[in-house]
């Protein structure tokens, strides 16, 4: 566990190279199927985090991707039992679709889990920006800025100055475009 911490603080820092030795490190030791419920979570987390890693290099795609590595955390999350890490992994599906150019499927996927139980509220807020960033990337512009605003209503409920911030730079962006397509 301290080597994952490790790993999140490496991300942080965008220290790619160190966070995938001590990935490394740990998961070489360790096969899933060999495992018992401790180690197959540990491995589940790993998983996520390279994941992450890939997603942060923009390797979204093909075998060493982050979409496989999502995909294989959250079935590992899903083997034991445990909604809540399943959730954020189809987050994270939907942020890797949508950098991969799927942006229908992306808003579709971020719309269904604005709504979606198991993801905390500031999850839940971050999926719904994320709804009008890629509708705002399809050109539906003024839906987007509608939705965007929501979610900086959302932020401001959670008292979320970051994604509140973050936000109100993509209504920035999102807003000229949509009164200029109201014209």
């Amino acid at each position: 566990m301290d080597d994952l911490d490790r790993v999140v603080m490496a991300l942080s820092r965008q220290d790619f190279a160190f966070a995938e030795a001590l990935l490394g490190r740990w998961s070489s030791r360790s096969l899933p199927g060999e495992s018992d419920d401790r180690g197959l979570y540990l491995s589940a987390r790993s998983t996520t985090l390279l994941g992450d890693i890939r997603r942060d290099q923009g390797a979204v795609t093909g075998p060493l991707s982050a979409r496989r590595s999502c995909s294989e955390a959250r079935a590992l999350f899903n083997q034991l039992g445990i909604p809540r890490r399943v959730g954020r992994l189809e987050l994270s599906l939907a942020v890797v679709a949508e950098m991969s150019g799927e942006l229908d499927a992306a808003a579709r996927r971020y719309e269904t889990l604005a709504g979606d139980e198991r993801l905390d509220h500031r999850d839940r807020a971050r999926a719904r920006l994320w709804v009008g960033t890629a509708l705002s990337k399809l050109g539906e512009y003024g839906h987007a800025a509608y939705v965007v605003q929501s979610a900086i209503r959302k932020s401001e409920d959670l008292a979320e100055p970051g994604d509140w911030a973050g936000a109100h730079q993509k209504l920035g962006v999102v807003l000229p475009n949509a009164r200029q397509q109201d014209k």
